[in-house]
């Protein structure tokens, strides 16, 4: 069995390379701080990832390690615009739609899976409503936001609601990493060469015990 590889332990690898194998209190970054690269250089690393499928197979797609499946909470419906509203669980990383979501759909245990979710681009909404539509479940990205609605527009209050899309953001630090070794190294480099520019800004330091004027950078 694989030794699970987690965000705390890519944080403890940072912060000794930083400190030259000895993570002492010289080193200021916080634990959050470096997450906050982290997660940043994990989407980048999805970006990449896609477009350089892009560049090879002539096809964006993104790699099946990237993506989580998630329900969703309970759908609300807006009565300005009839649709039913939930929140996603990050604002999604920015690839075209199809792509920052994979796939989204409704699943019970009586019927199973149901037909994927039919996304449309936010300006392309008014233009959809004058055509003809497919039997289906539409959906819409506002941020961190799903909206959704049904052709004949029936109700979805109290449907499960899973979305499959590229997920960056950490909810648990001690959580495995489900990473390829190359993309885990290549977050490690891009982070660290994000602390050392952080680090390597000159700043003016001013000495209680040393008379006024004189500064240490």
């Amino acid at each position: 069995m694989a030794i699970p590889y987690s965000k705390r332990m890519l944080v403890q690898r940072i912060r000794k390379h930083m400190a030259d194998g000895y993570p002492n209190d010289d080193f200021s970054a916080s634990t959050n701080e470096i997450m906050l690269y982290v997660d940043q250089a994990l989407a980048m690393q999805i970006r990449a990832a896609a477009y350089e499928n892009a560049k090879v197979e002539g096809v964006l797609e993104v790699p099946e390690a990237f993506l989580v499946t998630f329900q969703l909470d309970a759908p609300v419906y807006d009565d300005f615009t009839n649709e039913w509203v939930s929140t996603l669980p990050q604002t999604p990383i920015s690839l075209p739609i199809g792509y920052s979501i994979n796939s989204g759909y409704i699943a019970d245990v009586s019927n199973g899976r149901s037909q994927d979710i039919i996304w449309i681009k936010g300006k392309r909404i008014g233009y959809r409503r004058n055509l003809p539509k497919m039997d289906g479940i539409y959906g819409r990205v506002e941020n961190n936001t799903v909206r959704l609605q049904a052709s004949n527009y029936m109700s979805l209050l109290g449907l499960n609601i899973f979305i499959q899309m590229p997920f960056s953001r950490t909810k648990d630090l001690d959580e495995p990493m489900a990473l390829p070794d190359d993309v885990i190294d290549a977050i490690f480099m891009r982070v660290v060469t994000m602390l050392k520019d952080r680090m390597s800004i000159p700043k003016d330091i001013i000495l209680d015990d040393l008379p006024a004027g004189n500064k240490s950078s």
